[in-house]
């Protein structure tokens, strides 16, 4: 059962690492020994399969702070019913989700991006004035007038018109680049033209951002995945997978004695858990086709397990929202039943006692 953590772990954190052995030396480090061959042949499928999957629009947030492996904030929480000793970590978690919502709206995974988006995301907001109407909305959740599903979608809204800004620097940083690489002594070298090639995808992915179409749908995809959440924890049965997720993911770090010497930064050690991954158009047709219902489905089973091939989780998903539909509409009809039972039952009894 330990790989499972180890793997999930190889699929998180890749948008940090640029390389499976990095990102396995980096692991080995954190759990103090060395990977056995079940977990590296499962890690390199996660990883090799990250490219595909870890991509721009295929980036979604889950309404949730987490810490330490453990839930502090549900989307349903308001401010007064966390924990007295949990709230600063809450607070941090809060501060930097402006930051995390945009580096998810303009994610690409290109090693540059991935270590430079979260630094630019802040460059935009800070620039745009943004911060001061997120710390108002922050004060607002602390006054217990939202939840922290209502703060997140906030959050998001407040983002939408950042997108632009934030595609304009991938352009001017990425041509930059580029004109450094023409000055080098040897511009032509298989390592200059790799990385040539690599700012050229960065460019012409700013270019696209800066689309406002293409900012519309991402906003769109990313509020349909709050509110699918929303909808999710209004079940019982659902809530409880979410917290034993966390719950054995806490336990797979105890058993393996994971000790983090060098700790991750707060953004990837509380924030990573919150970030899912699944193609917008994907979501999109299912949403058309099948309803939001079964995007709500196959969310919970992305949080839930990571998963490289969705085929056969959508047809899961798709049949599962049906079966509960069926369940739904029988217990509505054995109640109709029951009710139509009680009523004639006293009309007679009215009947026999006129």
């Amino acid at each position: 059962m330990i790989w499972i953590y180890v793997v999930e772990l190889l699929g998180l954190i890749n948008v940090v690492w640029s390389s499976l052995e990095i990102g396995i030396e980096d692991i080995e480090r954190r759990i103090g020994r060395k990977m056995n061959d079940a977990e590296r042949k499962a890690g390199r499928e996660v990883f090799e399969n990250s490219p595909k999957i870890l991509n721009y629009r295929k980036v979604i947030l889950y309404p949730f702070a987490i810490h330490d492996n453990s839930f502090l904030v549900f989307p349903t929480t308001k401010y007064s019913e966390i924990e007295e000793g949990k709230r600063e970590h809450v607070k941090k978690i809060i501060e930097g989700l402006p930051r995390l919502t945009l580096w998810c709206m303009g994610f690409l995974n290109v090693p540059f991006c991935r270590e430079s988006t979260m630094m630019l995301s802040d460059e935009v907001l800070q620039k745009s004035g943004l911060y001061k109407h997120f710390d108002s909305l922050s004060k607002k959740y602390e006054e217990d007038k939202m939840t922290f599903g209502d703060l997140a979608k906030k959050i998001l809204e407040g983002c939408k018109g950042t997108l632009e800004e934030l595609g304009k620097l991938f352009v001017s940083k990425a041509s930059e680049e580029i004109r450094k690489l023409k000055d080098l002594p040897n511009p032509d070298s298989e390592e200059n033209k790799k990385k040539k090639e690599e700012f050229k995808e960065i460019k012409k992915h700013g270019e696209l951002i800066c689309n406002k179409r293409e900012e519309k749908q991402i906003f769109e995809v990313l509020n349909m995945a709050y509110d699918r959440c929303l909808s999710l924890w209004e079940r019982e049965e659902y809530r409880e997978n979410f917290i034993m997720k966390m719950r054995l993911k806490k336990l797979y770090v105890k058993e393996i004695k994971m000790e983090i010497k060098e700790p991750l930064s707060d953004y990837a050690n509380n924030q990573i858990s919150s970030i899912g991954y699944l193609d917008h158009d994907l979501l999109i047709k299912i949403d058309r086709e099948h309803g939001g219902e079964a995007v709500g489905e196959l969310m919970k089973e992305t949080f839930l397990e990571y998963k490289s091939d969705y085929k056969n989780e959508i047809n899961r998903a798709v049949l599962e929202v049906e079966e509960r539909k069926r369940r739904e509409e029988k217990e509505k009809r054995k109640e109709k039943r029951k009710e139509k039972e009680e009523k004639e039952r006293k009309e007679k009894k009215a009947n026999q006692n006129a």
